[in-house]
């Protein structure tokens, strides 16, 4: 890493073929020449970063067909055409582990609902640099409002007046909805102390405008990383608002029933759909797919669906591992290992030990040698 760094330009990012790997899809690269390093009998590869292929926050989706996925696909539609056509607002939450496939299936739901000439719009909940509980709702705020990350509040607060004064009726009462909206996404620094239900009801006056004009999406990605009040939030509009074609679509892997076990509970049109893992026949199809984009041949096709083990992502950066090295034997690609690492290290730590201990029978283990080991 030291190397690296004294080797990289003025201003510029030199990384090797770990960061690589592992961000290759979010930042585009250029090579750069091989950096001669300390300890190191061969020149250490380089690449230099040059711009981030997608805003902060956002994930970068690929564009190959989704297989496997048709029955949700189908389902969400049907949701879509009932929420449009009913008039009747609708909560869905589609429940999955990592790289499961549920942001492309936001993805695909949003393009379709806009092309049927509703309203989509998505916000995403971070672990990370979150300036305000509601930041996802913040999202969908700044994106009906058309403000960008690089206006000056002043200029952000007035694009936001501005879009409330078209939606809601009354110039007193427009301005008052817009200032609490302001307080609620993380714009109004200062000001007069307002009650969390003065503030949810000013949202719900915006969101209900919205629906009113055009049937409506929102997309909430990866609430389980949300702040209790911006699941507070999702909930109130789930309950409260009426007769507008509205659908709130919320992404989540399936830990968030541990921390909100109460989830949707008791709401008048709540919907779960878990997403499985793919079976052998679509794994073994999206395998040979995307080993054949990338020009290689699909020989492999079998071996990287077996270990991805049903798990779109998975397959998706092994097969690029298998155009990158021609073999997966060298080991699963970083993504896949931060990934699997991050859900072991969120277990509690009885169970995580447990899984330390199975982990030296072997991949398959059974329930009587590990009860020697643990009783």
């Amino acid at each position: 890493a030291a190397r690296l760094q004294s080797a990289a330009p003025v201003g510029g990012v030199l990384v090797g073929h770990e960061t690589y790997s592992a961000t290759r899809s979010a930042i585009e690269f250029r090579p750069a020449p091989p950096v001669e390093a300390k300890g190191k009998a061969e020149p250490v590869r380089a690449w230099l970063a040059l711009r981030a292929t997608s805003p902060a926050g956002e994930r970068p989706l690929t564009r190959v067909p989704i297989v496997g996925r048709e029955h949700e696909t189908e389902l969400l539609r049907r949701i879509w055409e009932d929420v449009s056509t009913q008039r009747r607002p609708a909560l869905v939450t589609v429940f999955g582990p990592s790289g499961i496939g549920k942001s492309r299936l936001g993805l695909e739901l949003a393009q379709h609902v806009t092309s049927l000439g509703g309203l989509g719009l998505r916000g995403r909940s971070t672990p990370y640099g979150a300036s305000s509980p509601y930041s996802a709702f913040g999202q969908h705020v700044k994106q009906v409002a058309q403000i960008f990350d690089n206006d000056e509040l002043d200029e952000a607060r007035r694009k936001l007046r501005a879009a409330v004064s078209d939606l809601v009726d009354g110039l007193e009462e427009a301005e008052a909805h817009a200032t609490h909206l302001a307080m609620l996404v993380g714009l109004e620094g200062s000001g007069e102390a307002t009650d969390r239900e003065t503030l949810f009801f000013s949202a719900r006056v915006l969101v209900e405008s919205l629906a009113a004009r055009s049937p409506t999406m929102l997309l909430f990605e990866d609430i389980h990383w949300a702040d209790a009040s911006m699941l507070d939030l999702i909930e109130m509009l789930a309950a409260r608002v009426r007769d507008v074609p509205l659908l709130l679509l919320a992404l989540s892997r399936p830990e968030l029933l541990t921390e909100r076990p109460t989830w949707g509970g008791g709401l008048p049109a709540y919907t779960t759909l878990p997403l499985e893992r793919l079976s052998e026949d679509h794994a073994q199809a999206l395998a040979e797919l995307l080993l054949e984009r990338a020009g290689t041949s699909p020989d492999q096709a079998d071996v990287v669906a077996r270990t991805a083990e049903g798990n779109p992502l998975f397959i998706e950066e092994l097969a690029a591992s298998v155009v990158e090295r021609s073999t997966v034997d060298a080991g699963l690609p970083t993504s896949v290992r931060a990934i699997v690492a991050a859900r072991l290290d969120a277990l509690p730590p009885p169970e995580r030990a447990l899984l330390v201990d199975a982990s030296v029978i072997g991949r398959v283990f059974w329930r009587g040698a590990l009860a020697r080991i643990a009783p």
